[in-house]
């Protein structure tokens, strides 16, 4: 058994009930009330008759049906010694009801329930929308590649095309349909470059056409080609640009054939025998039918057999 003291609260009327020895201990000081924080002067008090504190058993109990006096903590509901003055689960005083020191607030029930749902929720949206960042980073991507893919093609297209105005409305097109292609400062300044040209196409045209119409009064291929094919990588774009890489091209092959029948001519005029030559322009002939210099091969053909005719 021990002895215990009481210190009463001026301001909240609080009672604190505490071990005679600590009270001892105490006196001339001060105290701090567990209900209002208020600083208790504790003076000197006439002893009082000793009050035994047994120690108490105590069960925990539901909170319907407790009462002061009848057993159970008005608290906490836990089973308490009848002569309790103190719930020693919760720290209740049985005489006001109150406990001595702020307890901590529980949870409403199922709060901690209702928080594993909201983190749950959180974390579920959080995984929808990293994977929505995902799909959408990756569909962005493809479709940089595609654009890429596309813009590459009308370039391409438009480094070849002999219309340079019709190549530009379509790399300008392209350049809009491709905002995200990886290569449209290549574009950008390929446009740039073709609107250079096209500015230069009416000048192009004039050069071009000059060349050609001297080539046509010039006979000897050579010369031919000398005229207009130095000006086709200039002409690019100009109206008669097709046309004279089309004559060139025929000028070109007609002056190998024309070589070529001339060494066949050539082996003719040198073989042993006007026979033997006869022999060589009747094989060639055939090979070289459109040849320029093939009437020339005709009339040595013809001497040739004369000659032939003439020998014994």
């Amino acid at each position: 058994m021990s002895e215990t003291r009481l210190i009463s609260c001026p301001q909240c009327k609080a009672e604190l009930e505490v071990d005679a020895d600590y009270f001892q201990e105490l006196q001339g000081g001060e105290i701090e009330c567990p209900e209002c924080k208020a600083a208790l002067p504790v003076q000197p008090a006439p002893a009082e008759p000793k009050r035994p504190v047994k120690p108490l058993s105590m069960r925990k109990t539901g909170r319907a049906g407790a009462r002061a006096g009848t057993g159970n903590c008005p608290h906490c509901g836990a089973t308490l010694d009848e002569e309790a003055v103190l719930c020693v689960a919760c720290g209740t005083d049985l005489k006001t009801g109150k406990p001595l020191a702020a307890g901590v607030a529980k949870a409403p029930p199922g709060g901690g329930r209702r928080l594993a749902r909201m983190a749950l929720g959180v974390v579920a949206v959080a995984v929808i929308l990293g994977a929505g960042y995902h799909m959408m980073t990756r569909l962005r991507q493809q479709q940089a590649e595609e654009q890429s893919r596309l813009l590459t093609g009308s370039m391409v297209a438009a480094r070849n095309a002999h219309n340079l105005e019709a190549a530009l409305q379509r790399l300008e097109q392209a350049l809009d349909e491709a905002p995200l292609a990886s290569n449209r400062e290549e574009a950008q300044t390929m446009l740039q470059d073709l609107r250079a040209e096209v500015a230069q196409v009416p000048e192009r045209t004039r050069r071009l056409r000059a060349a050609l119409d001297e080539a046509e009064k010039e006979p000897d291929l050579s010369k031919r080609i000398a005229l207009v094919a130095p000006l086709l990588e200039a002409s690019r774009g100009a109206a008669d640009i097709q046309e004279a890489e089309r004559l060139v091209r025929e000028w070109r092959q007609a002056a190998r054939l024309q070589s070529q029948l001339a060494a066949e001519m050539a082996r003719a005029s040198d073989a042993d025998s006007p026979a033997e030559g006869v022999r060589i322009l009747q094989a060639a002939i055939p090979r070289f039918g459109n040849a320029p210099n093939l009437p020339e091969a005709y009339r040595l053909l013809a001497d040739l057999q004369r000659q032939a005719q003439a020998q014994p």
